[in-house]
């Protein structure tokens, strides 16, 4: 609901009928890509400086969502009438300048918006919604909808139902598990929904939806399963994309073996490609050549086990290494390159590189770049695909190594405790010259490669810091205003530690 013209503090929450008369125009609203709304721009300042944007908003269980907020002039975010975030930009219009995190109990709330023009000019209003895990979207969230004649409610409510199916190992044996949900509520009524043969009645408590049917289904040995989901009058088919997962459960179980009769200093490398092959699966990753190559190394690796070999013991050129983190416990991959000369048993200690990836990027990626073995941005390669992909470096005078510095960290805290514990696992398996140990990194990891010997300056002998910043209050993209209160917390949060 929208209202144009001021309110009186005790009326914000009871938004009007936008404004129609001349020569104010009420905001027009506009649907824009990843959930971004665009409130327009009212036609005289003078007339109406205060906006106000209302929902109710409708929750089924306890959760978190984020508001982000852009605006020229100035904006307050109230929940259930408690102010929850504020902010202004009176020169120009910012996007997502300001992050309103909304804890939402189950049940109704109450969500007003009031935008407040600048001083001159006109005002501008974008908001969009992030999930729980930061994705775009309410998520669970939604938006109460009003009176509805019954077939039309019938078809959004239908047309609601989530039907979510998951390729999972149970008891270490490949199986299809099914879901059909409606998140949210809005509407006050039931819906039928089936999986195959097995049908529930979804039935809303007040206006939310918080019940499921959930089915587990043996996978098959060969072919697919033909199973449809109903809801309504609507269908949906489901169990059709299973051979390739089936193919990585399986390397996923072989890993898994292997991890048991690992010598102890090649089960992180193992168990690392073991996740990874269920994070495929899990995060229905559809890079083919990527499900290939870990096929293969988990071949490679029952090969050597059987063979007696130690997979990673005699390490020359190319890998992919991991370590176990000490902050959690879980296996850390880290890009490795071994020079040809070295010898396990000579007594030479050789230098080394550590490469620090940017923003977005991957350690493989900038590992490439490193080499000279630059993207081929003629043929469209993305970052990922480059970091995959990307032609192995063969010769080199040093070891090089690329961490991955718990992805988008910035190279703080956790991100550097990341790339100390891959130089550590590298010093403990090859003899590494500790007075020629150097670093460089691009566009964020130019910002690490100074970041890191400014704090640690007796570990490293040089540095090469390209395209990167020393002082986030100083970053160009911003305005020299530093990082927004939602770059740090987008920054802090799409790292993988809490």
């Amino acid at each position: 609901m929208l209202h144009s013209g001021a309110l009186p503090t005790e009326e914000e929450g009871q938004l009007g009928l936008p404004c129609h008369s001349e020569p104010c125009e009420a905001p027009r609203l506009v649907s824009f890509p990843e959930d971004r709304i665009d409130l327009g721009a009212c036609r005289s300042r003078d007339s109406h400086d205060v906006v106000y944007l209302g929902a109710q908003l409708l929750a089924p269980s306890a959760t978190r969502v984020y508001l982000m907020v852009g605006m020229r002039g100035a904006v307050t975010v109230l929940l259930d009438g408690q102010e929850v975030a504020r902010g202004e930009s009176p020169e120009r219009p910012k996007r997502d300048l300001v992050l309103a995190p909304l804890l939402l109990d189950a049940g109704e709330h109450r969500l007003v918006l009031r935008f407040t023009a600048p001083p001159t000019g006109r005002w501008r209003g974008t908001v969009r919604w992030l999930d729980a895990h930061t994705q775009a979207g309410a998520g669970e969230v939604a938006i109460a909808l009003g009176a509805l004649d019954e077939p039309t409610a019938s078809a959004l409510i239908s047309g609601a139902v989530r039907f979510e199916e998951r390729h999972v190992l149970r008891e270490e044996t490949p199986a299809v598990t099914l879901r059909a949900s409606l998140p949210g509520g809005g509407l006050a009524i039931p819906v039928e929904v089936a999986l195959g043969e097995q049908a529930a009645l979804l039935s809303p408590e007040g206006r939310l939806h918080s019940g499921e049917l959930v089915v587990h289904v043996p996978m098959p040995e060969r072919g697919v399963l033909d199973l449809a989901g109903r809801a309504g009058a609507r269908s949906e088919r489901l169990g059709r994309r299973i051979a390739s997962d089936r193919t990585m459960l399986q390397t996923a179980n072989s890993l898994a073996a292997s991890l048991a009769e690992a010598p102890e200093d090649s089960r992180a490398p193992i168990d690392w490609r073991r996740r990874e092959a269920l994070r495929v699966v899990g995060e229905h990753d559809g890079d083919a050549s990527w499900r290939s190559l870990l096929r293969r190394d988990s071949r490679r690796i029952r090969r050597d086990l059987d063979a007696g070999r130690d997979p990673f013991g005699r390490l020359r050129g190319y890998h992919r290494m991991a370590f176990y983190s000490r902050l959690d416990g879980t296996p850390q991959e880290y890009e490795l390159f071994v020079p040809p000369g070295y010898r396990a048993g000579g007594s030479r200690a050789w230098p080394l590189l550590v490469t620090l990836h940017g923003y977005k990027g991957n350690a493989g990626d900038y590992f490439r770049n490193t080499f000279g073995l630059a993207r081929d941005y003629e043929g469209g390669q993305s970052l990922e695909a480059h970091g995959r992909h990307g032609p192995a470096p063969r010769s080199g005078p040093m070891f090089v190594i690329g961490p991955t510095g718990r992805g988008q960290a910035f190279y703080r805290h956790a991100g550097e405790v990341d790339v100390f514990e891959a130089m550590a696992d590298v010093q403990r398996r090859f003899r590494i010259d500790t007075s020629r140990v150097h670093i460089t990194g691009g566009s964020m990891g130019g910002t690490g490669a100074a970041y890191l010997p400014y704090r640690n300056p007796d570990v490293f002998a040089a540095s090469a810091a390209l395209a990167g910043y020393h002082d986030q209050r100083l970053r160009a993209d911003t305005d020299h205003s530093g990082l927004s209160e939602t770059e740090r917390f987008l920054q802090a949060y799409r790292s993988d530690v809490d």
